[in-house]
């Protein structure tokens, strides 16, 4: 219970369950199925706000079709009559309640059963307390006694409040299975909790006192379509250990439909177990998601999102298709809506999943673009890294890329994917490259190009040449830029020498050389 109310007449709850009521309903209902139609009428019914409480027990059990449910009402009826309510209702609090108990016992109960139906009341006689209190509430209802039926961890019994007496109508115990109980004001509650020191002096004057005193109490008032809610919930738990994953997703959605604002503490691992079994043939799954996200802790939130890499195996390895695959990809985009960092890593891994597809179809421009995507939402993820390196080994080895372009393309990945250069086959790519334009570069008159080359290397590179670079062409280079130099600067012509040999220092061309400029 939310709040204790100030007194005991505004805490009487008066139902009358079994008269038609409008409902507001907030699942939506095309995500039902129905076992049969007698089932789904009562539900279309209810949607419209035309609410047969009755029929919705009877239905609960997927088994009595509409003439049966008539039938059944019919018996109730009879029942009812051999009341004879205009008497019964004049005599006490007591005798009411005896004759109702009494006579539903005889008439309609046979034998407690834990787990069973309000249709299995009518077939077998069995019962337990939901369908045991929603009997009493019908009765009660017919008979105009003011009555709760009141829910409370693993247990449901109705209340009758009437001339100022209250009597608890139990089902466990067909014996004695209703008692009078003494009700407390609210100020008597008050006492009891101070003395038990659940609450302190000082929170008397605290204007959520009832809300605290409340907070003690584990009793919920139950109306008609809760209880009716409790009894697929109750189906929904047993289908989910009996591992029948769909059927307990429906009936828990059914509880739901009828009593949306009701706490259902199992609601997320009854959603996400169903969740798990992938059916993607339900329109709704990608809503349900949605439902079962809600229940998360932003901790979790966090912890769940590598699930989605989850996802992209499963496309990659064809196991869903692509409409699926983009349809999680919106799903966790919007579950990360607020979280910057996670949203680069979401949409990393889908440049990861497509480059990677790309690059099996042998397409190479896809590979390259997905790699560079990725670079860009997280500089320095090596498979964005790889995507890059295959799609530039691709465009080589297809002939698509010739020298003039090589370069250049080269520069604008160092720029833009520093990272890159932290791969030691792109380092060596680069530094073949480069030395490789620089040689021909001289060997074109094309001194300043060359020297442009050289030091772009050594810059590019910060002074660390990959060592599978092949020392030969290391001195070749330097050793050319050197000698068209010494044409215009003795001293410039030295320097590239020096240079070389930070690279290559026991290369013999270059020691040659070096001892060379130094005699002359």
């Amino acid at each position: 219970m939310k709040s204790l109310l100030r007194s005991l007449s505004l805490l009487l709850l008066f139902f009358s369950p079994f008269v038609n009521s409008a409902q507001a309903l907030k699942m939506p209902i095309e995500w039902l199925e129905f076992s049969n139609t007698f089932e789904e009428n009562s539900f279309q019914a209810a949607a419209k706000g035309d609410t047969n409480h009755l029929y919705l027990l009877l239905a609960a059990g997927g088994r009595m079709d509409s003439s049966t449910a008539l039938a059944n009402q019919e018996k109730l009826e009879q029942i009812f009559q051999s009341l004879d309510s205009a008497k019964l209702v004049r005599k006490s609090t007591k005798k009411i309640v005896k004759t109702v108990f009494n006579r539903v016992h005889e008439e309609i109960f046979y034998k407690y059963e834990s787990n069973n139906q309000f249709c299995e009341i009518f077939e077998t006689g069995f019962y337990n307390c939901v369908s045991a209190s929603g009997m009493y509430s019908y009765f009660f209802s017919r008979l105009g006694i003011p009555h709760i039926m009141v829910e409370i961890p693993g247990h449901v019994y109705v209340m009758v409040m009437h001339d100022d007496e209250t009597w608890v109508v139990e089902s466990t115990d067909p014996r004695q299975g209703f008692y009078e109980i003494e009700m407390q004001s609210r100020e008597e509650l008050i006492e009891e909790y101070l003395a038990r020191k659940l609450i302190s002096p000082k929170q008397l004057n605290d204007p959520k006192l009832d809300s605290i005193v409340g907070s003690f109490d584990d009793r919920e008032f139950v109306n008609p379509s809760r209880l009716v809610a409790i009894q697929y919930q109750n189906q929904s738990l047993y289908d989910l250990e009996a591992e029948n994953y769909h059927s307990a997703l429906q009936n828990h959605l059914k509880a739901r439909f009828l009593a949306p604002d009701a706490d259902y503490e199992e609601a997320a691992f009854i959603i996400g177990t169903w969740i798990e079994q992938e059916d993607y043939s339900k329109p709704y799954y990608f809503d349900l998601c949605r439902v079962n996200w809600t229940f998360f802790s932003e901790k979790e939130k966090l912890e769940n999102l590598e699930a989605f890499e989850y996802y992209c195996a499963r496309y990659l390895e064809k196991k869903i298709d692509r409409s699926i695959y983009e349809a999680w990809f919106d799903f966790f985009q919007e579950a990360y809506l607020s979280n910057d960092s996670a949203l680069k890593y979401i949409r990393a891994n889908r440049f990861i999943t497509l480059g990677t597809e790309a690059f099996q179809k042998g397409k190479i421009s896809e590979t390259l673009e997905n790699g560079k995507n990725c670079l860009d939402e997280l500089p320095n993820d090596q498979s964005g890294i790889t995507l890059v390196m295959s799609g530039i080994a691709m465009k080589i080895q297809a002939g698509k890329w010739m020298e003039s372009s090589i370069s250049d393309s080269l520069r604008s990945y160092n720029h833009h994917y520093p990272s890159l250069l932290e791969n030691p086959i792109y380092r060596n790519l680069v530094a073949e490259i480069y030395i490789l334009e620089a040689v021909n570069h001289v060997n074109r008159n094309q001194l300043s190009s060359a020297k442009r080359n050289l030091e772009e290397l050594e810059e590019t590179l910060g002074g660390s040449l990959p060592e599978t670079v092949n020392e030969e062409r290391v001195a070749l280079a330097y050793s050319k830029v050197a000698h068209y130099s010494f044409r215009s600067s003795k001293r410039e012509a030295q320097n590239w020498i020096e240079r070389g040999l930070k690279y290559a220092p026991s290369n013999s061309l270059l020691l040659g050389l070096k001892d060379y400029y130094r005699k002359i």
